[in-house]
């Protein structure tokens, strides 16, 4: 193939054209500055050759029809007021970046990936070096592919987001990062994100991974832990949907303390660790059983629980015996399995659950947790569910408990429309772990969802918990009961005051291993 040239110097309201074969072409628009020297071959393109879209005011490139672009490094939103937006799609359209991509430098940056779109680069970071930027990376589609040749930050300084979907690929040739303030989401049967050493879910503050509806995630070893007092989650949910990793650490800090950090697996998600399971005192690995089927494969290594391991039934699952962990190795440790709607057995490794208490919305029900753990509610416009801990109930004064749950008429929270609200009366004692489920409909992004507590049924304030969503059905632990309302609205992730700080530590680490690295090759 043939490559024509034509360059033209882009600031602020001009057009660029860069790279174009007979098939299509690259076009830029607005504010987008080129340095260095571009050549009439991108494959040799050297690193004196920078591409910035949206320095200090919007811009956009778009490469397609097969073309190749080629780039020292790469940065979208360079200034705190840049825009920057980069296409890149079609089958063979490539953006090649020698060293740096960063989505979102001190502005804001987005880049698309799509119908067979290629980018590469050495480094790439998604919102990830200065404070307050905002990043969003999407590769969709089969045959599209994000290759970083060495690592990917998700997250850090600001807000990044990366979505994976459709059949894409992201590739990390060491390490993955999804930081504080950083979510990554990958979605759809054939969509990979491989990681070829590890992955970190909460490297310096509160991350978020969610793996469903059939994707993959693989690393060497992996890590979920969050130094702050939030709760750094990956959650794993529909079937063929999986982790795949050597070694898994939940919870701790890089000198394994402190940080609050969850697994959560739910509707046939599941987890495979090859080699060792390592649980420390405030990690928590949450099951959602829906069915048969291993959640939670641990090999040889086996499983080391300090924290604890919670096992929680829907509400439609009909009753039996249930092994949704499965430890090759040795399961030791000083942690606890804590059981909402069923009993553990730990010597068999079995779940058992009887059938759910039926009670109507409106009317007091009563249920004996000797013979049952679960009540299913019908009768108002969505089905509710209810799950208690029998173990938790020792000296609280018996076992029958009396329950009524109202729905809540409140059809807006915060200017977001409510899916389902419910107001309880019980006579449960407060601190008893118990699992609330309410019917929300099929296709909901779980992290698009935000729970709503109220004392009174009228001011509302949000609820931080961790979500389980089955497809149709969402799931969230409570301690105690007056009134809780789920709505569904845009991802935000809140800030936190130490966050910047410690992840400069980081990044300046990461950058000189990186240059080390480079100097080797």
């Amino acid at each position: 193939m043939k490559y024509a040239l034509t360059l033209v110097a882009v600031f602020c309201g001009t057009v660029a054209l860069f790279v174009q074969t007979s098939h299509g072409g690259a076009t830029a628009s607005g504010d987008v500055k080129i340095n260095g020297t571009l050549t009439t071959d991108p494959t040799t393109s050297t690193t004196g050759h920078n591409i910035i879209v949206g320095d200090t005011g919007f811009g956009t490139m778009t490469i397609d029809g097969g073309t190749i672009v080629a780039a020292g490094n790469g940065t979208l939103g360079f200034g705190n007021t840049g825009v920057g937006n980069v296409t890149v799609t079609g089958a063979g359209s490539q953006w090649n970046v020698v060293n740096w991509l960063g989505v979102g430098e001190e502005g804001s940056g987005t880049l698309t990936i799509s119908a067979g779109g290629h980018v590469t680069d050495h480094f790439g970071y998604i919102a990830g070096y200065n404070l307050n930027p905002f990043g969003s990376v999407t590769v969709t589609g089969s045959n599209s592919t994000w290759t970083n040749n060495y690592a990917v930050w998700v997250g850090g300084g600001g807000h990044g987001v990366l979505t994976i979907a459709d059949g894409a690929t992201v590739t990390s040739g060491t390490e993955g990062f999804v930081n504080a303030q950083g979510r990554a989401t990958v979605s759809g049967g054939g969509s990979s994100w491989i990681n070829d050493a590890d992955l970190t879910v909460g490297q310096n503050g509160t991350g978020r991974l969610t793996i469903r509806q059939g994707a993959d995630v693989s690393s060497v070893d992996g890590f979920i832990r969050n130094p702050t007092l939030h709760n750094s989650v990956v959650a794993i949910s529909d079937s063929g949907s999986i982790w795949t990793t050597t070694n898994l650490t939940i919870g701790g800090d890089n000198a394994g303390t402190n940080g609050k950090a969850t697994l959560a697996l739910s509707n046939a998600g599941s987890a495979a660790v090859s080699g060792t399971l390592e649980i420390f005192a405030n990690g928590v690995v949450d099951m959602l059983v829906s069915g048969t089927g291993t959640l939670l494969d641990v090999g040889a290594g086996g499983l080391v629980n300090h924290g604890t391991i919670r096992l929680a039934a829907t509400p439609g699952l009909t009753s039996g015996s249930f092994s949704p962990v499965d430890v090759d190795g040795d399961w030791t440790g000083t942690g606890t399995v804590q059981t909402v709607g069923g009993v553990w057995n730990a010597s068999t490794e079995t779940f058992t659950i009887t059938g759910a208490t039926a009670g109507t919305a409106g009317n007091l029900a009563s249920i004996d947790l000797n013979t049952s753990q679960r009540l299913a509610i019908t009768g108002g416009t969505t089905e509710l569910g209810v799950s208690f801990d029998p173990n938790a109930l020792t000296g609280v004064g018996g076992s029958t408990i009396s329950f009524t749950a109202t729905e809540n008429g409140t059809s807006q929270i915060e200017s977001e429309d409510v899916l389902a609200a419910w107001d309880f009366d019980t006579d449960l004692a407060p601190g008893v772990t118990t699992q609330i489920t309410m019917a929300l409909g099929e296709d909901i992004d779980p992290d698009s969802l935000t729970v709503w507590h109220s004392e009174d049924g009228i001011v509302w304030a949000e609820y931080d918990v961790v979500v389980s969503y089955d497809g149709t059905h969402a799931s969230f632990l409570v301690t105690g009961f007056s009134s809780y309302a789920f709505t569904e609205g845009d991802f935000l992730l809140v800030p936190e005051p130490t966050t910047f700080a410690m992840f400069a530590v980081g990044a300046f680490a990461l950058m000189r291993r990186t240059k080390a690295r480079q100097s080797q090759v």
